[in-house]
């Protein structure tokens, strides 16, 4: 006698619920309740299913099946169109969503993809498909767009940008403390005149980045001079660009902070054409800690952040949010770590 494991890891044709229940000569409920394992099924009827499923490779509908329970062990992963691009070669967010998935699948839940445009309706595709939580990647320009979403009261974590809504969570790391690390790591090493080159202005946590930047820089009686701070795209022509601007100032500096390491990594191809020595005449710092940090030359000293278990952390929340429906929405914030190496006089 067979259990419904086995007819399930079986291969065979494809057959529905609606086909099973005819074949067997039962109800489709009573279809659904052999193969989800309810209680109150006699031997004989479930013998019946079993012998109808044999020879195909029935699947419940995972959809119909949400109806019943009111749940589909669907989270919605939502982004931009714009993060989206840079999604498959951008290793920051592959490995965000590598810690995503790995907490999720360990829970028997499952990831739906959406990259939607700033005109979609957010709240209309998770109602669609029936999700049981959002996790919200990436920044958004127009955060009125998805605020519906936000208000809807589905359970939500947005991954580094505080927005507010009815049942959302934050998931971020300590973008404040890692530039006051990035900042105090030149001064301690003897740089007065630090730049600075942000990501893009619409960027959440490039600006929390900028602005500690400043106020570090005036804690320790600098002036924080408007010609030492650009704003770059995170891309290393970027970074090659601004460093340029920079190292063609009258008066240029002698350290750069940079809000990502594919910026930093520009800045030192910069200096390397302008034959500015790293890091004996311009010290670089830049952010995530990325594999490329140990192949530039010299290497770069980045702020590290935890990129897989930031994504685990923002799984574990969405899904405490769905378990305990009455509970307050958490705010998570993830350690960071300077890593000293060559561009800063680190061996």
């Amino acid at each position: 006698m067979k259990t419904v494991s086995e007819f399930r890891t079986e291969r065979c044709i494809g057959l529905n619920i609606s086909d099973v229940a005819r074949k067997a000569g039962v109800s489709k409920s009573t279809v659904s309740k052999v193969m989800n394992h309810y209680k109150g099924v006699s031997e004989e009827t479930k013998q019946k299913v079993l012998a109808a499923v044999e020879g195909s490779t029935y699947t419940p509908n995972v959809f119909a099946k949400s109806l019943t329970t009111g749940k589909s062990n669907l989270i919605g992963l939502f982004m931009s169109d714009d993060l989206l691009e840079s999604f498959i070669t951008h290793i920051y967010w592959s490995e965000v969503v590598s810690g995503i998935r790995e907490a999720l699948v360990k829970e028997k839940y499952h990831v739906l993809m959406f990259a939607a445009s700033p005109d979609e309706d957010f709240l209309k595709h998770a109602t669609e498909y029936r999700v049981d939580g959002v996790i919200m990647l990436g920044d958004y320009p127009q955060p009125a767009i998805v605020q519906s979403l936000l208000d809807s009261g589905v359970p939500c974590i947005v991954f580094d940008r505080n927005l507010a809504g009815r049942r959302t969570g934050y998931v971020s790391s300590d973008d404040e403390g890692g530039a006051i690390m990035a900042v105090r790591h030149l001064l301690e090493e003897g740089r007065t005149k630090i730049a600075h080159i942000s990501g893009p202005g619409w960027s959440y946590e490039s600006a929390k980045r900028l602005e500690t930047y400043k106020h570090t820089l005036a804690e320790a009686g600098l002036p924080v001079l408007p010609e030492y701070i650009l704003e770059g795209e995170y891309s290393v022509d970027s970074g090659i660009a601004e460093g340029h601007r920079l190292l063609s100032l009258q008066n240029p500096p002698d350290a750069v902070f940079c809000a990502a390491d594919t910026i930093a990594a520009g800045v030192i191809q910069a200096a390397k054409e302008r034959q500015v020595k790293v890091p004996e005449q311009l010290m670089v710092v830049g952010y995530d800690d990325l594999p490329l940090c140990e192949y530039v030359n010299p290497t770069l000293t980045s702020i590290r952040q935890e990129r897989r278990w930031m994504g685990k952390i923002a799984a574990e929340a969405v899904l405490e949010m769905i378990a305990n429906p009455d509970s307050e929405p958490a705010d998570h914030r993830t350690q960071v770590t300077l890593i000293p190496r060559g561009s800063t006089g680190k061996p």
